[in-house]
């Protein structure tokens, strides 16, 4: 249900930003909030949803805080937030099943909202095409009607005699807030032996990466949001959301080694220093029992790895933090209200109950 799935990515980009703090320390460094943890809180937000709500605020040094991430909620029905399809290229994806939410989902607290986000971060998405869902769905919350203008398409490849654009390389900037969202579509897993001079945008398993892509994200020109007879460029990021390319690549070589040496080019070569890495879900590429528990130890393997990284020296660049998005966690949690929801037996010991769901 495509309009199921719009709502959820929103929801789920939404998290992402909401517990985003490269300033703080999370026990456990995980992004993720269950349907029911958030009824309370999002009923207070919803009754006054016109406000902007600050999520992270830092010292702008005259001893007031500056907000870096801030949201506000709108009805529904607004079409003028988040409107469907507004970034979507490939017209089998478009959201043309308006399939409503199951009751346990349609509440105003769980999934029928929409959001506007407004932050100073530069934020890049990298993976495969569901990190270009992620970023589509972001930018439907931090470009509005009047800056449409600012997102760049900078590099895509056609298939489907022509029909069908797939985008590699987005950059939107100035967003809401003055910050930055960027996308770069790779297949495969970025380490020093797959980068050439020219990166690859093509269909099939993208086996190399481009120093041409860096150089285009970060030099991107765009308008100054505090002086708009001026150009900046975007120099470097403040965090990417890292999409593992599950469907390309087999779960067991997706190593932790090679997490670590993507991690370390994002770091390098775009200047991040928070990494967010998303959990695989239960999707199309789990069509056995042990690649779903190969889904398993991956995911645990991710909050491994977050939970343990150790950041560069002070004083050093690189990555400071990894943190991660319970991705997997929530989208199973929404295939199992709909399984229940539509009357599917949702007693099945082992696979539902034990194995990889909350």
């Amino acid at each position: 249900m495509p309009n199921v799935r719009r709502k959820l990515l929103l929801y789920i980009i939404f998290c992402a930003i909401f517990w985003y703090g490269p300033q703080q320390n999370f026990h456990p460094k995980s992004i993720g909030i269950s349907p029911t943890a958030t009824a309370n809180a999002m009923n207070k937000t919803l009754a006054n949803k016109g406000d902007d709500h600050v999520i992270q605020a830092i010292n702008g040094g005259d001893g007031e805080p500056h907000p870096r991430v801030s949201f506000r909620l709108h009805d529904p029905n607004d079409e003028s937030v988040n409107p469907p399809d507004k970034y979507e290229s490939i017209p089998k994806y478009l959201c043309r099943d308006k399939a409503e939410l199951s009751p346990d989902l349609d509440k105003r607290t769980i999934l029928n909202f929409r959001t506007s986000i407004s932050t100073d971060l530069k934020i890049l998405f990298v993976g495969d095409s569901v990190a270009g869902q992620f970023a589509q769905t972001f930018d439907t919350s931090v470009l509005g009607p009047d800056n449409n203008k600012a997102r760049s398409i900078k590099g895509q490849f056609h298939g489907n005699n022509g029909n069908e654009a797939h985008i590699c390389l987005t950059s939107s900037a100035p967003i809401r807030g003055g910050g930055v969202s960027a996308y770069w579509r790779f297949t495969n897993m970025m380490n020093e032996h797959n980068k050439f001079g020219n990166g690859a945008c093509g269909s099939g398993d993208m086996k190399r990466w481009g120093t041409d892509q860096v150089v285009s994200l970060l030099d991107h020109q765009y308008t100054d949001p505090g002086d708009d007879t001026k150009s900046v460029s975007v120099g470097k990021f403040d965090a990417a959301v890292l999409r593992l390319p599950f469907g390309w690549m087999k779960v067991p070589a997706m190593t932790e080694q090679r997490i670590i040496e993507e991690v370390k080019i994002l770091g390098q070569y775009l200047g991040v220093e928070t990494v967010i890495i998303s959990t695989l879900s239960f999707n199309n590429n789990v069509r056995s029992i042990p690649t779903w528990k190969d889904v398993i130890k991956a995911n645990q393997m991710i909050r491994d790895l977050a939970e343990n990284w150790k950041p560069p020296a002070p004083g050093s660049g690189g990555v400071r933090q990894i943190l991660v998005n319970e991705f997997g966690d929530f989208t199973n949690q929404i295939i199992w209200s709909n399984a229940k929801h539509i009357g599917y037996n949702i007693s099945i010991p082992d696979f539902s109950k034990r194995d990889g769901w909350k």
